[in-house]
This record gives C-alpha cells, sequence and structure tokens, in this order.
C-alpha cells in the first residue's frame, strides 16, 4: 500500500511539475509579448518625437513652397496680362483703327469718304477711306 501511496505521489509530483513547467512557459511567452509590445511601443514614440521635431521645419518647408509656386503663378499672369496690353501689341506692329472714336471691329461698316484714326506703337495717323474691298 504504500508503494501503491508513493506511485500516487509521484504521479501527483509529476503531474504538478509539468503544470509549474507549463506555466512558467506560458507567463516566459508573455514577459517576451510585453517586451516586444514595449520595444515596439518605445521605437514608435522615438519615431514620433522626431517627427514632431521635425513639423515646424517640414511647414516652413510646406510655406515657402506655396509662396514660390504662388509666385510663379503671378509672374505668369503678369506676363500673360502684358502679351494683352494694347501698347504692347502696338509695339509688334499692330495698330488700332478708331471709326467715330470707338475701335473698329467690323470693315464692312466702313464706306469711302469716311473719316478713321490710326494709331501705332509711335504715331497717331488720321485718314479717309478712299476705298472698301469686300
Amino acid at each position: 500500500k504504500i508503494s501503491y501511496q508513493k506511485n500516487e505521489v509521484d504521479m501527483y509530483l509529476y503531474r504538478i511539475s509539468r503544470a509549474i513547467v507549463t506555466v512558467r512557459e506560458r507567463v516566459e511567452g508573455r514577459i517576451r509579448w510585453v517586451n516586444d509590445l514595449s520595444r515596439r511601443i518605445q521605437v514608435r514614440v522615438h519615431q514620433d518625437a522626431l517627427r514632431i521635431d521635425g513639423f515646424p521645419q517640414q511647414m516652413l518647408q510646406k510655406v515657402r513652397q506655396t509662396i514660390q509656386r504662388n509666385m510663379l503663378e503671378i509672374e505668369y499672369k503678369q506676363a500673360l496680362m502684358k502679351s494683352f496690353d494694347p501698347q504692347h501689341i502696338l509695339q509688334r506692329g499692330y495698330s488700332i483703327i478708331r471709326y467715330d472714336g470707338k475701335i473698329l471691329t467690323d470693315i464692312p461698316a466702313l464706306q469711302s469718304g469716311d473719316r478713321i484714326d490710326i494709331e501705332t506703337a509711335h504715331h497717331q495717323i488720321s485718314s479717309i477711306v478712299t476705298e472698301v474691298k469686300k
């Protein structure tokens, strides 16, 4: 009977030791998981801190880029406006013809004997229409 009880005790001790090993392995696994999570959090916090530290510089760079882009757009629009400036067009060799003080946009409105004014880049010319060809 003692041998039977010794075997039962040994069996219980074995089961307890196996349970302790299993619990220890689970606890060690959880500890590794917590340590890994802690390292990942530390890395993330460090990355976020670096990103936050660089934020003012990034904002300043974005503002400078926006200003530069807007300046280029302003320069382009100024050049476009200059190309439509009547004086600039006259300097390229074109003229503005006026009839009764209004810019002439329809030649068929003219007849022989009508007085017209011609404006060039450097001169004002008055003329009489002698013939209108169609």
